[in-house]
């Protein structure tokens, strides 16, 4: 993140004064960590701005092209304050960083090349390239502001670009890294050592809401580096032959260790891993695919997240919504699909499928849960995109087992619906959300509150059968989840939702949408 080769450091003496009072409360001097800060140092610095060094006549069309960028980036970041909304572009990012010298650029053309819907890209963007030596030229903490926006920048552009796999050649991580890891001849004495240092420097900024799936750290060796960096230099090659990293790192081999330490000190990424950069590019490549392309593979299958819930827990009401703001489709509860509704009685779901008639009864309704556990896998066959699906195989198992117990029926059979799970997960992933009732006095308000719940589910009793749908349909219920969770290791949220009322079901909606969105990749 250095001065552009195009432009030689400027020797005129520029007064950082007026910037000084925002330098001050940077965390490390030059680190900046949101953008309005960097934004508004390059807004009231544009007067400063040289125009008549550059090439193209056209200067002040690149300078107002540049902030009216800035401004569409900055329309983008406040409308994007919610991070499940902003990942419904659904990128999987690989950063990949190192010293110079360690292979980046190459490592990153190649890995692009491995998957057909991708792009490579860098930071500073392409898009940057005719305004950026007029802010290296500028240099001091104007340069840092424009690097640290180019971060924004690189953001809004995989944000709205088309591709689903993007490699990066350095990002955010190398801002930070080389700004905290590097200190001029007059503080070198004293500075911190890498591992001294707070974790919240290393965090990613909160503004930017896209982040790397993967950051890929080339580890190598300084003498290794500087030999490929001469035999780059001797042939003309890349523009490292003017640039003071090079001299930096020839002259204090720390630096790059404190650099190195500094990338794998970053949180933000979801994984960060480090890979041997001192053998060919071959082996490295390798050591990447290894790492990558399991990871985008599983990334990309859909997602199915189950919501689970006792009657008149909120679970078609939620689900409904969920799907919406996910913009994904809601699968309702099969047995609610599949019955006739006109048919319905009094006591029916003991039977099955909630009539009198239809489905042989002195089985306990056996027939009527094979039925629907056929249904339910032919549905999950034919889905290949994300969804919110309502009570699904672990609501069934609760339904199946429930009417088995009140027949007395022996011989019942759950380990079916564990298994139509685990090979669900072999296509999609799988987040189960469970919606819990205090007691079954809540159940019975919401049927008398809501006449809609009678007519689902006739009752001759509420109170009597509240209960017992309360103990079938929670407590044992949290007993099924519980094995099926820990034996299949699905991510699993817990949430109370006695109250009524748009307020509690916003509360419920955000919730959930934030576990989805720490869980939807694991």
């Amino acid at each position: 993140m250095e001065p552009s080769p195009n432009m030689p450091q400027s020797t005129e003496c520029y007064n950082d004064g007026p910037y000084n009072l925002v330098s001050s409360t940077l965390p490390v001097s030059g680190l900046f960590t949101d953008f309005s800060k960097a934004v508004s140092l390059l807004r009231e610095a544009r007067p400063e701005l040289r125009v008549d060094l550059l090439e193209d006549c056209n200067g002040n069309a690149i300078v107002e092209n540049f902030f009216n960028l800035l401004d569409r980036v900055e329309t983008y970041l406040s409308q994007m304050k919610d991070s499940y909304q902003h990942n419904k572009a659904n990128k999987f990012i690989v950063e990949v960083e190192g010293l110079d010298g360690s292979g980046k650029t190459t490592l990153v053309k190649k890995l692009q090349q491995d998957f057909p819907n991708s792009l490579a890209t860098k930071t500073p963007s392409p898009s940057l390239k005719e305004i950026r030596p007029l802010w290296d030229h500028r240099g001091g903490i104007l340069a840092r502001a424009f690097y640290m926006i180019s971060n924004y920048v690189l953001e809004y552009e995989i944000a709205n670009c088309e591709e689903a796999v993007i490699i990066v050649d350095r990002w955010y991580a190398s801002t930070c890294a080389y700004t905290v890891a590097y200190r001029d001849d007059e503080s070198s004495k004293r500075v911190m050592p890498i591992t001294d240092m707070s974790n919240d420097i290393f965090k990613w900024p909160n503004d930017m809401r896209l982040r790397p799936n993967i950051l890929l750290v080339l580890q190598i060796d300084p003498v290794v580096r500087q030999k490929r960096v001469e035999d780059r230099a001797g042939t003309g090659g890349g523009a490292s032959r003017f640039n003071p990293w090079d001299d930096r790192l020839a002259k204090d081999p720390a630096l790059g260790c404190r650099i190195l330490q500094a990338l794998n000190r970053i949180e933000g990424p979801r994984e960060v891993l480090s890979i041997n950069a001192n053998l060919s590019i071959d082996e490295v490549l390798e050591q990447a695919r290894k790492i990558v392309k399991p990871a985008v593979e599983k990334f990309h299958r859909p997602l199915t997240i189950v919501v689970v819930g006792t009657h008149a827990s909120g679970k078609s009401t939620i689900g409904t919504e969920l799907a919406k703001r996910l913009g994904c489709q809601f699968d309702r509860e099969l047995g609610e699909i599949e019955r006739d509704a006109n048919s319905l009685v009094a006591g029916g779901h003991l039977h099955g499928n909630g009539s009198s008639t239809g489905f042989d009864e002195t089985n306990g309704g056996r027939d009527w849960d094979d039925f629907l556990h056929k249904k339910e896998c032919q549905r999950d066959s034919k889905c290949n995109a994300t969804r919110v699906v309502e009570t699904w195989h672990i609501g069934n198992a609760a339904w199946y087992q429930f009417r088995q117990q009140q027949s007395s029926m022996e011989n019942i059979d759950l380990d079916r619906y564990e298994n139509s799970i685990s090979k669900h997960l072999d296509s999609s992933r799988v987040i189960v959300v469970q919606l819990a009732l205090s007691s079954h006095s809540v159940m019975v308000r919401r049927r008398e509150n809501d006449g809609r719940n009678k007519d689902r589910l006739p009752m001759e009793d509420d109170d009597k059968e509240c209960q017992e749908l309360y103990a079938a349909l929670q407590h044992d219920m949290d007993i099924l989840l519980k094995n099926v969770v820990e034996a299949l290791s699905l991510p699993f949220l817990r949430i109370h939702n006695d109250n009524d009322g748009e307020e509690a079901i916003n509360r419920i909606l955000c919730e959930i949408l934030s576990f989805v969105e720490k869980y939807k990749h694991s």
